[in-house]
């Protein structure tokens, strides 16, 4: 059976032929919307439920009219449901356009002050893989666009998987990904966005997270693989190589509170890998089902009645998805009190130095990439978090200069070793701030070097 699906950018290509349909089947709805048009459903009351753990959370999967069916609030009403239950903001999720131009629109109509962000997915509806809905999402006014998605629900593997008729987004052929696809990565590195997998195969949702992590993507999402499997359907072999390829594994509240396999899925993957490497979203939006803040709290309950600890739930609802969209790692808490290396305790132009520095006395030994030799560990990502997790930057620091340069121990200044591991930390993930690490070694003991984001 032939099959064309959307790999050029071409708009009268995309206009030109029945793209992503089986050439001599039977015409069926060409969009994945349709069959929810007008699906009955009668609205859920919201519960006004509360919780700690959503009290400063952030909902990365907010879903919302105006839609192409029925949502059961539309974007206004979001924001303003999550900021009057305590969350610290909400990212705007639609399958077919972008939502920079409507958090946009929130933060000035609905709720100032408030952290709404927006997002792109690259299904059909804006050409599929297309970079330019990518610059056009980062470059509409405010600049609130933090998540791209590959594609969801016209993914070649969805479509195929429900063995349906319409158009599709290929993100792969032949086992290598597309052009476009690497493309999009490099623009969201460059934006310092976040890049989620989509509804792709588990295999390609690896190869892209690997292409990202070799462009130098920070912010990583695999899209919630604990799901069905029309979605991407992980093994927790799958979802331990994204974890170490720096990923964090996206759990939805729908799936944690309607029981069943979805949630013992989840609960199983986070006993395995560790909270760190996970965070909750609700995904809520569809009428009919609990509205975006009662699926965040009754998903809360329902993992803390598992033996989820509250330090992990923090992690999953509120720390995590801050790192995620570039906002600093609990707010509360001053960097001058101490706290942990994903608060931003070090600026750009320090990690620059130190990445100059390390170019000079390191790299013969570590390499240039980080990654290590025969005769030295690996300085960054997993292999960093591995040897220091709990530790603290004092103790980096007075380690390096015990040991390096290797011909030469302790051999450059004080503050050059500061800076060094600064770079380390930024290469690692760990966000920049707005003020200096120095070398004072009582500031630089107060400082704990944690694996993830973490209370």
């Amino acid at each position: 059976m032939t099959v064309r699906a959307i790999s050029t950018l071409s708009i009268v290509g995309l206009l030109a032929a029945p793209v992503g349909r089986p050439v001599n089947a039977q015409t069926g709805p060409q969009a994945h919307w349709e069959q929810y048009k007008n699906q009955p459903a009668t609205p859920q009351p919201d519960q006004h439920l509360t919780d700690p753990a959503i009290v400063g959370a952030i909902d990365l999967h907010a879903h919302h009219d105006p839609d192409s069916y029925p949502r059961e609030l539309d974007g206004f009403d979001v924001a303003k449901l999550a900021r009057d239950r305590g969350l610290r903001g909400v990212v705007l999720k639609n399958h077919w356009t972008e939502t920079a131009g409507l958090a946009y629109l929130a933060r000035k109509y609905a709720t100032p002050g408030f952290e709404v962000f927006g997002a792109v997915t690259l299904d059909t509806a804006v050409g599929g893989v297309n970079p330019q809905a990518v610059r056009y999402m980062v470059d509409v006014v405010g600049h609130l666009g933090r998540i791209v998605w590959m594609p969801t629900h016209d993914s070649e593997h969805e479509v195929r998987y429900n063995k349906e008729s319409r158009p599709f987004v290929s993100v792969s052929r032949g086992g290598k990904l597309l052009p476009e696809v690497n493309e999009v990565i490099a623009l969201v590195a460059e934006h310092d966005l976040a890049l989620a997998t989509g509804h792709v195969e588990p295999e390609e949702a690896l190869q892209i997270l690997r292409a990202a992590k070799a462009a130098g993507v920070k912010r990583l999402i695999v899209t919630h693989p604990l799901l069905d499997p029309q979605f991407t359907y992980m093994s927790i072999e799958q979802l331990r190589a994204a974890a170490d390829l720096g990923a964090f594994i996206e759990i939805t509240g729908g799936g944690v509170i309607r029981g069943g396999e979805p949630s013992r899925r989840a609960l199983a993957a986070i006993r395995a890998l560790g909270a760190r490497h996970f965070f909750v979203g609700s995904d809520a939006g569809l009428v009919g089902r609990e509205n975006h803040t009662d699926t965040l709290v009754l998903a809360a309950r329902a993992l803390r009645a598992a033996g989820v600890s509250e330090a992990d739930l923090t992690l999953m609802f509120k720390d995590t998805p801050a790192f995620l969209v570039n906002l600093p790692v609990r707010p509360s808490q001053s960097t001058a009190a101490g706290g942990t290396v994903w608060d931003g305790v070090f600026t750009e132009a320090q990690a620059s130095r130190g990445e100059a520095a390390y170019g000079r006395s390191c790299a013969a030994c570590h390499k240039e990439d980080l990654l290590g030799s025969a005769t030295a560990p690996a300085l960054a990502g997993e292999a960093f978090f591995r040897r220091w997790n709990e530790s603290t930057v004092d103790d980096a620091v007075q380690t390096m200069k015990s040991s390096m340069p290797q011909d030469a121990p302790n051999s450059l200044e004080a503050q050059a070793y500061v800076d060094i591991v600064t770079y380390l930390l930024k290469a690692s993930g760990s966000p920049t701030g707005s003020v200096e690490l120095t070398a004072d070694r009582d500031r630089l003991k107060l400082i704990r070097v944690t694996s993830a984001p973490s209370r």
